[in-house]
C-alpha cells in the first residue's frame, strides 16, 4: 500500500501538470496532510468503537481511492477541469482521514500484539518494512513511468493499492507472527 502511495506522492505534481492541472498535485498533498492532522484528533474514538483491524482495513481503502482518482484523470483526459479538481481533492481528503486512522491503529495494534518485551523489535521490523516501500516505490516510478504512459502507471499503482486492501483481510497473520516471535524470544532466555 505504501509502496504505491509513496511512489505517487513523490511525483503526483509532475503528472497532474502533464494533464493540464497546474497546481493540483501540490494542493492535493497539502489537503491530504491537513486532513491527516485534523482527523488524528478523532482517530482514537473511531478505533475504540470499530477496532484496530476494521479501521486498518477501511483506512487502506482511502489510499486506494487516492491512487484511483489519478486513474480517472488519466483515462478521462477531456474531463472538465473543475470536476478533475473535485475528484482529486475528495480523494486526497479521504486519504488524509484514512491515513490518520491507519497510523494510530497500527501503532496501537503493534503495541498490543507485540507485548512489552517485544515492542522494540516489532516496531523496528515494522519501520524497516515501511521504509523499504520508498525504495520499491521509487524503483516502480523509475522503471514503469519511464517505459509506459501515465495511465499505465496509475493502473499499476491502483492495482497495488487494491491488492493491499485485500491483504488487510490477513491482518491476523501479523498477530500470529508476533506470537511466534514472542515464543522464540522467551525460549531463548
Amino acid at each position: 500500500m505504501f509502496t504505491a502511495f509513496n511512489s505517487l506522492q513523490n511525483i503526483v505534481s509532475k503528472i497532474y501538470k502533464e494533464y493540464g492541472y497546474d497546481s493540483l498535485g501540490e494542493t492535493s498533498i497539502l489537503l491530504l496532510y491537513f486532513m491527516f492532522g485534523v482527523a488524528t484528533f478523532f482517530s482514537p474514538f473511531v478505533i475504540r468503537k470499530h477496532g484496530y483491524k476494521n479501521v486498518m482495513f477501511l483506512s487502506s481503502m482511502g489510499y486506494a481511492v487516492y491512487e484511483g482518482v489519478g486513474l480517472v484523470i488519466a483515462f478521462w483526459e477531456d474531463m472538465p477541469k473543475i470536476l478533475g479538481w473535485v475528484f482529486v481533492l475528495a480523494g486526497a481528503a479521504l486519504c488524509g482521514i484514512s491515513a490518520s486512522m491507519i497510523w494510530v491503529a497500527q501503532g496501537a495494534y503493534v503495541s498490543e500484539v507485540a507485548g512489552e518485551e517485544n515492542k522494540t523489535e516489532m516496531f523496528g521490523l515494522f519501520w524497516s518494512l515501511m521504509m523499504s516501500s520508498q525504495i520499491a516505490g521509487n524503483l516502480i516510478t523509475t522503471f514503469v513511468l519511464g517505459l509506459v504512459s501515465n495511465t499505465v502507471y496509475f493502473l499499476v499503482l491502483t492495482a497495488l493499492g487494491c491488492n493491499c486492501v485485500s491483504m488487510q483481510f490477513r491482518v491476523r497473520f501479523f498477530s500470529s507472527f508476533c506470537q511466534m516471535w514472542k515464543t522464540k524470544l522467551v525460549s531463548r532466555n
